[in-house]
């Protein structure tokens, strides 16, 4: 009951400092996390919530950017990745992260959108499928090497190219057409199984609804996904500028259109779009 009550003033922005270390000597996480969540901290206050030794509590701080490389104990778990994701780690700890045994690690390293570009680059060549996944999608990998990854056994991995903000446009016309060449051999299904699925069609139905959902895609192969159940691609072609009118016309037609159904974004999307002639904006608002 005693911590409860304390849970209060730990979350008061009015706590006096003279009083911040009494409710983090109780040690109670709930009150912990209160504290560490407060907007400014200094740092003897930091150094009072590590006294309590929680080590949960010590990667809130990390993560979050409240906490510099070196006040940072050696023996925190983790120590490398939170300071990663934190945005506090020297270049040197970019590479230790990135080199760790465990590949759930290496995966958030990749994913660091402040990763330094050879540091996602050397990502990419994992023998882990979710790790270069992370790589292959993050906007920092050099450009050049998302040709190759297009063609990675894995349609987990060729997804995360598709959907990576700087996909050439000749990689998403290859992985829109039908998953790209050569063939997936290995899919999110079966990337952890000895053996494959004897089907990776999902996954490649995966590969080219993430292609045909990216801004850059050619419009010349958008047309097969005018009829897709799914939304999201056909959403980021009604924002589209450069597609002919016959397209925009069979768009509209398409059932997540209707301005009163349950899911108005691609009404939305092509009725802002500039280049909708008025006639289809007139239908499309009046469906």
């Amino acid at each position: 009951m005693r911590d409860a009550l304390l849970q209060g003033p730990a979350e008061n922005p009015a706590l006096p400092a003279d009083l911040f270390a009494r409710p983090a000597a109780l040690g109670d996480e709930d009150v912990l996390y209160a504290l560490a969540a407060r907007e400014q901290l200094t740092r003897a206050q930091t150094g009072t919530l590590l006294a309590a030794g929680d080590p949960t509590v010590t990667t809130y701080l990390v993560r979050t950017g409240r906490m510099p490389w070196s006040d940072i104990p050696e023996a925190h778990p983790g120590r490398a990745l939170d300071a990663v994701v934190g945005g506090v780690a020297p270049p040197a700890v970019w590479w230790e992260a990135a080199t760790d045994p465990d590949a759930g690690v290496r995966q958030e390293v990749a994913h660091e959108f402040d990763a330094p570009s050879e540091v996602v680059a050397a990502l990419a060549q994992d023998a882990d499928p979710r790790v270069v996944a992370g790589a292959a999608g993050n906007p920092r990998l050099p450009p050049e090497l998302l040709p190759g990854l297009a063609r990675h056994s894995s349609t987990v991995v060729r997804v995360a190219v598709a959907d990576n903000e700087n996909a050439p446009a000749a990689v998403l016309a290859a992985l829109l057409a039908d998953g790209g060449h050569p063939a997936p051999t290995r899919c999110g299904a079966c990337h952890r199984r000895a053996t494959a699925c004897p089907d990776h069609a999902p996954g490649v139905r995966r590969v080219r609804l993430a292609a045909a959902a990216h801004p850059a895609a050619p419009p010349a192969g958008l047309a097969a996904f005018l009829d897709a159940p799914e939304v999201f691609p056909v959403t980021t072609s009604a924002a589209r500028t450069d597609l002919p009118t016959g397209f925009l016309d069979r768009l509209a037609e398409h059932p997540a259109a209707d301005v009163h159904g349950p899911d108005e974004t691609l009404a939305r999307a092509a009725a802002e779009n500039p280049a909708l002639p008025e006639t289809l904006m007139k239908r499309i608002a009046t469906s």
